[in-house]
């Protein structure tokens, strides 16, 4: 679903914030939905693909980090999310 939407903005500030004022708007236009639909089939094609990668990547560091309770996901925090979470134990 994000692949979806982001291409639009992607493609389309792309194609028409390099494009539009050189090319005729109709081939504009189709250049902006042939980018679109390629990038949003190579994702959905490579999707498996970069599950498996992960996956395996996971497996072999040992590690498969999780958000808790305790974890602290701010911007604005200077510390370090280890640092919180023992200065709470």
């Amino acid at each position: 679903g994000s692949t979806v939407v982001g291409q639009i903005f992607d493609s389309g500030i792309f194609i028409f914030g390099v494009f539009l004022f050189t090319m005729p708007f109709l081939a504009v236009c189709g250049m902006f939905i042939v980018q679109y639909i390629v990038k949003v089939l190579i994702e959905a094609v490579m999707t498996p693909v970069t599950y498996v990668v992960v996956k395996t990547l996971k497996k072999s560091e040992g590690i498969d980090v999780v958000a808790t309770d305790a974890s602290s996901h701010t911007p604005f925090s200077l510390a370090t999310e280890n640092a919180e979470v023992n200065l709470k134990s």
